[in-house]
């Protein structure tokens, strides 16, 4: 197409009227510029909370980041008022403030039970355009010593009971007591725990970390470490032994064989060891009663004999020992046996006298005896008979 005809034809629609509007309408708005808005640059702030594990205030390499713990974020001076935002640490223990305009700004931690802050709880940070800030947070966890009492009965039965008067040392810290427990918490070091016990009553301890002691025991603490100690109290030790001892038989003649039960009881409120029984006049020695071993009312036997050809009373002491605390504990008792002759007539031959018989116990032939035999006989039946009688007197 020539050049002269795209003129005429721009022309043309050039002087073309404009599409009528309808009745009513507004009129078209032309635009109209305005200023443009510009956004000033903004800064971050972010915060790292760990455990200061050396409690110097200083992130070291080996000391890990808290996570779950609180952060927030003031703009009143010393963390003051509102705060502006707020976040929870991640793994790391760190957390971040975006799209802060430049400024000054407060960032304070939410400490936790169980900690000790070794810095600063809240700390200002200036804030510049474009620029990330950062602010550290360091936390010594605290070591946790809880004391137990246990109260011991005669019968052997702990029952736990309200302590009392433990001291913990080198510094009286703050203790929280829960259901008659106490629980500390410590900085990190060696502590020394002590209970007094009442008069009568003994005393031993014992902790989960492996010391233990009587009235007292060092406990060292490492940060974070949480060790129960139990002290047991309990009647003050008594060992003590009993010795019952029987014969049978008692009495009886000569000759007489005897035998000794004799028992041995643990009539105090330890155990013993080592038991035995010894008697010096039936050559008993050290004879083991039991197994050798006595809890409190526990008893053994142990079994001996006698005999005896002549008449008399015989004594026999017997001695029962049992060892505790690296002493020995012992007991004694005496048994009598009374023993008699036997009891009988013995009837010997008469020499014949002037050519006469023999006389014999219980003949009944023969020719009739003279009357110095009847002397003799009357006077060897009388002898045995009078013995008889005395032995019945004895008696």
């Amino acid at each position: 197409m020539p050049i002269a005809a795209l003129v005429v034809l721009l022309g043309l629609a050039l002087a073309a009227p404009s599409p009528a509007r309808a009745a009513g309408a507004p009129p078209l708005a032309s635009p109209q510029a305005g200023p443009l808005q510009v956004l000033p640059p903004t800064g971050e702030i972010v915060a790292y909370l760990f455990a200061d594990l050396n409690g110097d205030g200083r992130r070291d390499g080996d000391e890990a980041g808290l996570s779950g713990w609180q952060v927030q974020l003031f703009t009143g001076e010393g963390c003051s008022g509102d705060s502006v935002r707020a976040a929870i640490t991640n793994e790391q223990g760190t957390v971040t403030f975006s799209d802060l305009r430049p400024g000054r700004y407060w960032v304070r931690e939410a400490l936790q039970d169980g900690w000790l802050n070794t810095t600063a709880l809240c700390q200002e940070l200036p804030v510049s355009a474009g620029e990330m800030a950062e602010v550290q947070f360091g936390n010594l966890p605290l070591a946790v010593l809880t004391i137990v009492k246990l109260v011991e009965g005669e019968d052997g039965e702990r029952l736990e009971s309200p302590v009392e008067g433990v001291l913990v040392g080198p510094a009286p810290p703050q203790d929280v007591r829960r259901n008659g427990r106490v629980v500390f918490l410590l900085l990190p070091g060696t502590y020394t725990v002590t209970e007094h016990p009442k008069p009568g009553r003994a005393l031993s301890v014992t902790c989960t970390s492996g010391e233990s002691g009587d009235v007292s025991v060092r406990v060292e603490l490492a940060p974070g470490e949480s060790v129960t100690c139990t002290f047991v109290e309990a009647p003050a030790p008594r060992p003590a032994i009993g010795l019952e001892v029987s014969a049978s038989p008692q009495a009886g003649d000569a000759p007489l064989r005897v035998t000794y039960l004799v028992r041995v009881v643990n009539t105090g409120n330890v155990e013993l060891s080592d038991v035995a029984v010894e008697s010096e006049g039936l050559g008993l020695r050290g004879a083991a009663c039991g197994s050798g071993t006595l809890r409190p009312g526990e008893s053994c036997l142990v079994q001996a004999a006698g005999s005896y050809a002549a008449a008399g009373t015989f004594v026999s002491a017997f001695v029962a020992c049992g060892a505790y605390g690296g002493e020995r504990h012992c007991a004694s008792a005496t048994v009598s046996v009374r023993v008699s002759e036997t009891a009988g007539i013995a009837i010997t031959r008469l020499p014949e006298t002037g050519g006469g018989p023999v006389a014999r116990a219980g003949e009944r032939d023969g020719p009739p005896l003279t009357p110095v035999g009847l002397v003799s006989l009357a006077v060897a039946l009388a002898i045995p008979l009078c013995r008889l009688l005395l032995s019945l007197g004895r008696r």
